[in-house]
């Protein structure tokens, strides 16, 4: 018999959600309420369709359930769904909250229960660069620098720093296990409303971000830069690292450009898998535990009001 897995929330992002766990095999029902959403589950091919949580968790016996609904009301689903599934492992999209506070107290109240979707600790592009790290085969690490642009946001219940900063601290603890202290931080504002920032982190090593919501161009860009080199993912669709040799002090000098493949695996589908095992109880824990997310909130909430540790 198929795993019964439910989705909260079938937008733009959750029809791709259903897919892929139909992929992996889950009998799949989906909360859904606009229009457009229930389209989207009737699509997909949705088990059943329920109108709201309380119906879903009083009408299934759920071995999972994945949330995808707005960042705002994540914590009133999450709360609903482990008091009315007490059997139910929870994945988030990230961020889970957008207060540190709410998370410790969620994960108090749930230990061991609740999983944010930081799908680029999957992406094989940035599993790479965490490799390179790990081996020292580049040398000591000095630093990470991350760029992520774009124009606009795809919701308007957050500033763009809530729903741009988690990829990138995501991809910072994944390459560095850590998210270092913040040093500075510049925060960019149009009419009052936040569209960007400027942060770095740490000393040794360093981190330096640069997102914005406000750029005519589309960039996705990681280096990791280190004593024999730099490794640069350059977009989230690259199929390759490419590492870049030669004297970093000696003039204009043409580097030396290495290319590593990496495979294909969307990270979507990676983290869904991850969870999926899990709940079967035939895998170890997804990435990440709404604990270990705590420091990524704390992260946001200090470059918003520029706190310097």
């Amino acid at each position: 018999m198929n795993m019964n897995v439910a989705l909260i929330g079938c937008g733009k992002w959750g029809r791709y959600i259903l897919r892929d766990l139909k992929t992996l095999g889950c009998r799949v029902s989906v909360v859904a309420r606009s229009a457009d959403s229930l389209a989207r589950a009737r699509e997909g091919d949705a088990y059943k369709i329920y109108p709201t949580v309380d119906e879903l968790v009083h009408s299934e016996d759920l071995s999972g359930v994945v949330i995808a609904t707005s960042t705002s009301s994540h914590a009133e689903v999450i709360k609903a769904v482990a008091d009315g599934a007490p059997g139910a492992v929870i994945f988030v999209e990230k961020p889970a909250v957008c207060s540190s506070h709410v998370a410790r107290l969620l994960h108090q109240e749930y230990p061991n229960r609740i999983f944010v979707m930081d799908k680029w600790r999957y992406h094989p592009g940035i599993l790479k660069l965490a490799e390179i790290v790990a081996s020292r085969s580049l040398g000591k690490v000095f630093g990470v620098r991350t760029e992520r642009l774009g124009w606009g946001v795809p919701h308007n219940d957050l500033n763009a720093v809530w729903h741009l900063f988690p990829h990138d601290l995501a991809i910072i603890y994944e390459i560095l296990g850590t998210i270092p202290s913040l040093k500075s931080s510049q925060v960019q504002k149009s009419f009052g409303e936040v569209f960007g920032v400027v942060a770095s982190f740490g000393d040794d090593p360093w981190v330096s971000c640069s997102l914005s919501s406000h750029a005519p161009e589309r960039r996705r860009r990681v280096q990791v830069v280190c004593e024999k080199g730099i490794a640069v993912l350059d977009d989230g669709h690259s199929t390759s690292v490419q590492i870049v040799r030669g004297p970093m002090f000696s003039g204009d000098i043409t580097p030396v450009v290495e290319k590593h493949e990496f495979s294909s695996e969307m990270p979507l589908f990676a983290e869904l898998q991850a969870f999926i095992k899990y709940v079967k109880g035939e895998g170890s824990p997804p990435k990440t535990p709404l604990v270990e997310s705590i420091p990524m909130i704390e992260a946001i909430e200090a470059v918003l009001k520029n706190k310097i540790s």
